[in-house]
């Protein structure tokens, strides 16, 4: 699994973070962007200036669309995305990028002063660098299986992520716990969520799933 980890050139703890996920979670995560350091963004704006270019020609110009479509190329490859905050427009705009293209994104944070409803655009906003570390070994191990179960909400209580693979009846799944500890198998799916996350049919699922 690669997560591309999002930020701000300024943000010094990026490198830290990226290298904790690693350690925590066993998986690829890109951060690289980070190394053209926090004053990038101006010097390249700087020089442009100094050429006479505006935005929009400088927007479009060789320098950078090379380093949009670096950036994007890694966006591309990347199978979760994380915002780190604080970030800018380019973060957000990132993170926007790939929950486009269906790729769960969470995002990673203080309490922010001031809440923001589109948040809920991502997968998960969490406060806490373990918790998010347990959110993406579940995503690492969600991806080598067949199906998906998001969490659902009871009693303020969340259900566990479960994956599932199919078994010869077709109206019957076998769950297995991101731990594979046994479980008997699910006939009855009232409470879950769940999603396809493979090239399988969608009439391998109970009627009513996605």
């Amino acid at each position: 699994m690669k997560v591309y980890l999002i930020g701000s050139l300024r943000n010094v703890e990026v490198p830290n973070t990226a290298k904790f996920i690693r350690e925590a979670v066993g998986c690829e995560v890109f951060d690289d962007w980070h190394c053209a350091g926090p004053e990038a963004d101006d010097y390249w704006q700087k020089y442009e200036k100094a050429r006479g270019h505006s935005f929009d020609e400088a927007l479009y110009g060789h320098a950078a669309q090379h380093v949009f479509n670096y950036d994007k190329s890694h966006l591309d490859s990347s199978d979760v995305g994380v915002l780190m905050l604080p970030a800018g427009k380019s973060g957000h705009l990132e993170a926007g990028y790939l929950i486009g293209q269906h790729k769960p994104v969470y995002i990673i944070g203080p309490e922010p002063e001031r809440f923001d409803v589109m948040y809920n655009f991502a997968k998960r906003f969490l406060t806490d660098l373990n918790e998010l570390c347990a959110a993406l070994r579940i995503e690492q191990y969600s991806i080598s299986r067949k199906f998906v179960v998001w969490p659902t909400f009871a009693a303020g209580k969340v259900s566990p992520f479960l994956t599932f693979t199919p078994t010869a009846d077709p109206m019957t799944l076998l769950p297995t716990t991101p731990l594979d500890s046994p479980m008997p198998p699910i006939t009855n799916f009232e409470g879950y969520d769940i999603h396809v996350d493979t090239p399988f049919k969608k009439d391998h699922l109970p009627e009513g799933s996605s």
